[in-house]
């Protein structure tokens, strides 16, 4: 359009002026086109390309997650030099939920179950993360297990004060905000060779927290005095201990013991 105007108009300026106008709107018409063509090379990094071989709407969770679940406890097990595994089940039949730990069915999110040592993703929570972050479905999910297989790291590692059943709220939040910093760490990793896009990322995350913060705890079930800011932290605390693992980009920037 800016070349076909200027060749098609007249100037009082003589021929050589209009020479060097043309001369140069062309070089301009053939930067813009480069450019364009580079930007048209380089698709976007999409919530999809966290795992290219499934999809990212509701259905495809078990696959999402699986895909996810592998790709944070191989980076885990390459950095710890320990095998680094969660047995997580999506969308659990309540009767097969152990008796201790039914009663966080109730809450429609996701709990991890002593009893068994397994992580359970509600389908509750499934409908709501579909409805509310649609192709960005794939960032959800990763982060949430990326912070209960943080909790493997802790463990694996022999981390001070991890499991604690003596410990206080405040000992809780230092263990729950590392692990939301080694989601930060994973992050950085995947985001380094074009997995995520880590902007896209860490807003998914960051309304992920404040969703899981509001849920209202279930009456009648046990678990009337859950208190989520009290054992985890505000979600101000969580997202600044998330960006700590992203600056750092490793265990050790989050006080991680044994590792570089």
């Amino acid at each position: 359009m800016l070349l076909a105007a200027l060749v098609g108009c007249t100037t009082s300026a003589g021929l050589s002026s209009g020479t060097e106008a043309r001369t140069e709107a062309r070089t301009e018409a053939r930067t813009e086109a480069r450019t364009a063509a580079v930007t048209s090379s380089t698709p976007p990094v999409t919530p999809e390309l966290l795992c290219p071989n499934t999809g990212t709407a509701r259905q495809d969770a078990p696959a999402l997650v699986m895909c996810i679940s592998t790709d944070v406890s191989d980076y885990w097990t390459a950095v710890v030099g320990q095998p680094i595994q969660e047995l997580i089940v999506v969308a659990p039949e309540p009767e097969s939920v152990p008796g201790e730990c039914q009663a966080f069915l109730s809450f429609g999110t996701a709990f991890y179950c002593g009893t068994d040592a397994t992580v359970y993703i509600t389908a509750a929570l499934l409908d709501l993360y579909a409805t509310t972050f649609g192709d960005g479905l794939p960032y959800a999910l990763a982060g949430l297990v990326a912070h209960e297989i943080g909790h493997v790291v802790q463990d694996v590692v022999g981390q001070p004060g991890f499991d604690n059943p003596e410990g206080t709220d405040e000992q809780s939040q230092v263990t729950e905000q590392q692990a939301d910093c080694l989601i930060g760490v994973w992050v950085a990793d995947a985001a380094r060779v074009g997995q995520l896009d880590p902007v896209t990322f860490r807003a998914i995350v960051e309304q992920e927290l404040t969703i899981l913060t509001q849920l209202p705890v279930p009456q009648g079930v046990g678990i009337d005095d859950y208190d989520q800011v009290a054992t985890h932290g505000t979600i101000e605390q969580r997202m600044a201990a998330y960006d700590v693992g992203m600056a750092g980009a490793r265990g050790s920037a989050c006080g991680l013991v044994g590792v570089p």
